[in-house]
């Protein structure tokens, strides 16, 4: 008898990764920061030169931090949407059961004493 070892699904793994991007993203932009100012003329309009390149800076690092929130709400909903419904089977793993709460996979039943699942109201 094999046991159901719960795993990740996809979209935790879609979550996971997203997060890994955005991290790399959001800390590029935010080194970008810190790099933009040079490059500029020590002569001139030196301080214009600096805050166009900053303020292009800036907008790269909040552009990043709102990719990042968008993905993660979109994400977290479709990770939210393919939850499974009921306690995978202990005997195949399986979600998918009939309503007298039977496994569709294998037959193992989970209210063998006439039981039935409790609703809420």
């Amino acid at each position: 008898m094999s046991r159901y070892v719960r795993g990740w699904r996809k979209p935790t793994w879609a979550l996971l990764a997203w997060l890994v991007v955005a991290i790399g993203l959001i800390g590029y932009s935010f080194v970008r920061i810190f790099v933009a100012p040079n490059g500029c003329p020590d002569e001139g309009m030196v301080s214009f030169c600096r805050f166009a390149k900053m303020t292009r800076a800036f907008n790269d690092f909040a552009t990043a931090i709102v990719l990042y929130c968008v993905g993660a709400v979109v994400l977290g909903g479709l990770w939210l949407i393919t939850a499974p419904s009921h306690d995978p089977c202990p005997e195949c793993g399986s979600t998918a059961r009939t309503d007298g709460g039977i496994c569709k996979s294998c037959g193992h039943d989970f209210f063998p004493s006439g039981i039935t699942e409790n609703h809420a109201p």
